[in-house]
């Protein structure tokens, strides 16, 4: 396994990154997150066999992958703070398309499920909103108050989503605000009446 092999496994590893930033991957997401994982624990297990067995035949690139695959795996460890350097570019470039859809849900062109208040978005790209390109639609009269979360991250058995989130309706407003006050590590306002929100409600 030379350069050129370590090379394209990382370029692997970033495209999982990528697909796992977007949750295209949603049912299979753990499956995909372990097999990720394991994978550079099986090769490490591998390597450090061959070089207990023949510790005379250690070279430079038996030591460059083990750092490289033990560097791997702490990576996949801490993705979850590597996404953050996507999620703002992501942010910025979707904006506009997000405000369609927000302007679409005012006008009642895209309507939410009665008992459960999701709304499939009629395509699959760009994702917009992970795991399916599917909105949350909260309305409230009077006032005609709107509010549309967009997932960031839908996660399988944390019960803690980030989304992002449009609203014109003071108690949410009021309530977003208190979640950037309590964390504002992982709560920010991103523009008026838009807001990334990592909660402990789990709005589906």
């Amino acid at each position: 396994m030379g350069k050129r092999s370590l090379m394209i496994i990382f370029i692997l590893w970033l495209l999982w990154l990528y697909t796992d930033y977007l949750n295209l991957f949603f049912e299979l997401g753990l499956l995909v997150w372990l097999g990720t994982t394991l994978t550079p624990v099986i090769l490490l297990v591998i390597l450090l066999y061959r070089l207990y067995k023949k510790p005379g035949t250690v070279s430079r690139i038996h030591v460059y992958r083990l750092l490289f695959f033990t560097g791997l795996l702490l990576l996949t460890w801490n993705s979850y703070a590597l996404e953050k350097y996507l999620e703002k570019p992501d942010t910025m470039l979707l904006t506009g398309i997000r405000k369609r859809i927000v302007e679409q849900v005012k006008r009642k062109e895209l309507k939410a499920d009665y008992y459960r208040g999701l709304c499939k978005l009629p395509f699959n790209f760009p994702v917009v909103s992970d795991s399916g390109n599917d909105i949350l639609i909260e309305t409230n009269a009077p006032g005609d108050t709107v509010t549309v979360y967009f997932w960031r991250n839908r996660p399988l058995l944390d019960n803690r989503p980030t989304y992002i989130v449009y609203t014109n309706n003071n108690l949410r407003i009021a309530e977003f605000e208190g979640n950037i006050k309590a964390d504002p590590d992982n709560c920010w306002q991103i523009e008026s009446n838009w807001y990334r929100v990592y909660t402990t409600q789990f709005r589906d």
